[in-house]
């Protein structure tokens, strides 16, 4: 995904529970990168599809971005969320100063 310098970026991703339990909880585990934030870091899935979404906010210039964020989800593996983006900052350079319209 490319974002902006400063403009928050929702994405929205789906869990769902493949477990013999009814219902299984789940949780993000930290650290995350400070740019990223989670909506549910921690929760319930049940047998139907459970959406949870993640801003990135970037502060400053940063052209390639990767992170992992580690899901715990009880009597399951680890689930790996792989979050890549690039970064694009609009500069803007003026050349006439002053503009004669009359």
């Amino acid at each position: 995904m490319v974002i902006h310098t400063e403009v928050p970026n929702t994405k929205h991703f789906n869990l769902k529970n493949e477990t013999n339990h009814l219902v299984s909880t789940y949780q993000i585990q930290n650290p995350l990168p400070k740019i990223l934030t989670f909506k549910e870091p921690v929760g319930f899935l049940t047998d139907k599809l459970k959406s949870d979404e993640v801003t990135l906010v970037h502060k400053q210039p940063n052209p390639e971005f990767v992170a992992k964020a580690i899901i715990l989800i009880r009597g399951c593996k680890k689930l790996t969320l792989i979050i890549k983006n690039k970064c694009c900052t609009i500069i803007i350079f003026i050349v006439q100063e002053k503009f004669d319209l009359g």
